[in-house]
């Protein structure tokens, strides 16, 4: 039986888990919590090893290793966030910009979820005709576009900064390939959330709770509120009032890539 149980979230970033990892040992062990520079050092020596042994390729990877497809986009999200907010004057989202700031809990390594196994599966198990649906079809075009050696650039605009007392993140819209590459096919709940985590205030809060905030502002635009910036009511306990303000003018892009 074990005492003491130190989860990390997948969609962590090396810090964050480093950060979760450390806290835990050091409150379940009793000992004296790394110095700050400490535990950068051990992070930038773990980022810079490597290997001095031969190469051995790892077994080919089959499609069920992967849990999601996603876009990393090749986005600044803190010079993004800090342009749209020298735009806007939002006291509640620049207090929690600074925050996430302050305390290094902006995501390091963003990505865009497209498509994951379990709506896959769900989907598959819904089926009357065996036949697929949209989401295995966009699950294969993503597939076959990471595993492509040529795999395209998709465009995307950002066009809402969307936050609460919790979470903030950029909700985005217009999703399609640069050049040559296949049209991804969004379902619409997928559309209706398509956006890339800015932060979450503490590790206790996963990643994934932005994906509600996004699709609750969304969801209040659609029924008639103004897409220029409002609020609305909360997504989760304690979560306060769910705002956002528009975004204009702000484009990037990413490639498709397989997730775990």
């Amino acid at each position: 039986m074990f005492d003491k149980l130190i989860s990390v979230d997948v969609e962590d970033s090396p810090r964050q888990a480093l950060d979760t990892i450390v806290d835990g040992l050091a409150t379940a062990l009793s000992l004296t919590r790394p110095a700050e520079q400490e535990v950068v050092d051990a992070l930038a020596a773990a980022e810079a090893y490597k290997t001095t042994t031969p190469y051995h390729p790892p077994a080919v990877r089959t499609g069920k290793d992967i849990r999601y497809f996603g876009l990393a986009p090749e986005v600044d999200l803190p010079k993004t966030v800090a342009t749209i907010l020298s735009a806007h004057t939002e006291p509640s989202a620049q207090a929690l910009f600074d925050h996430l700031r302050a305390v290094d809990r902006v995501t390091a390594n963003p990505h865009i979820t497209l498509v994951h196994e379990k709506l896959v599966e769900a989907e598959a198990l819904a089926s009357e005709d065996g036949q697929p649906g949209p989401f295995k079809t966009l699950w294969d075009t993503c597939k076959s576009q990471a595993e492509s050696p040529t795999s395209p650039l998709y465009d995307f605009d950002v066009t809402l900064l969307v936050w609460d007392d919790r979470c903030m993140a950029l909700a985005l819209n217009h999703l399609h390939p640069k050049a040559d590459g296949p049209e991804l096919v969004l379902p619409k709940e997928i559309a209706a959330a398509l956006h890339v985590t800015v932060g979450t205030k503490s590790e206790e809060i996963a990643p994934y709770e932005s994906r509600g905030v996004v699709k609750k502002a969304r969801e209040a635009i659609a029924s008639g509120a103004s897409e220029s910036g409002g609020e609305c009511d909360e997504v989760v306990e304690g979560g306060g009032k769910v705002r956002w303000v528009a975004v204009q003018d702000i484009k990037n892009e990413g490639r498709v890539r397989g997730m775990y």
